[in-house]
């Protein structure tokens, strides 16, 4: 028993110093409205890092949400997001720390977690399948951008070839000096 209460102070005070390394980094990014690519990757790494100290401790509504939450940083670290869609992964996130540190209070106390994760798990699968959806409209628009770019470069070809040279003459006293 007593190796287990070493291990649980070990596993309170790991998740304690990355929580609170988390969070300083979320406030600095929210502060500057969105993380650098650096931030991202200590975000994800994070996340990793509690993923499997929570799984190793089967401390599994833990694990399952900051597995979910490494996911969405995984996607962004992979394809970025647009500005506009910080403040929801903002929220996400802090809801997230807030969640974890209830979960070590209970620790604290002598009680095993068991805080029901599900609704930030899926809020965490939402956002991801969000993102992913503009990811896919991103890259749907930017082909047929391309398509565009290629239909109008052809249509000044066209244009190109059927010139007109047109001549207006203005009567005296039209009193349209201004149009000249």
């Amino acid at each position: 028993m007593r190796g287990d209460e070493s291990l649980i102070e070990s596993y309170i005070y790991e998740e304690q110093q990355l929580l609170e390394s988390l969070e300083n980094l979320l406030l600095d990014g929210e502060h500057g409205r969105k993380l650098s690519v650096d931030q991202i990757n200590e975000v994800f790494r994070i996340m990793h890092t509690i993923k499997g100290a929570a799984a190793m401790m089967e401390f599994d509504e833990i694990a399952r949400l900051s597995h979910a939450l490494e996911d969405v940083f995984a996607f962004i670290r992979e394809y970025g997001i647009a500005d506009m869609q910080w403040p929801s992964i903002f929220n996400l996130m802090f809801d997230s720390i807030s969640y974890f540190n209830g979960e070590i209070s209970k620790l604290q106390s002598g009680n095993p977690p068991g805080g029901n994760a599900s609704s930030l798990i899926k809020r965490a699968n939402e956002t991801l399948m969000a993102l992913k959806s503009c990811q896919k409209t991103a890259v749907s628009s930017a082909d047929e951008r391309d398509d565009k770019a290629t239909s109008s470069a052809e249509m000044k070809n066209e244009a190109e070839s059927l010139r007109y040279i047109v001549k207006v003459f203005f009567e005296e006293n039209s009193q349209m000096e201004n149009l000249r």
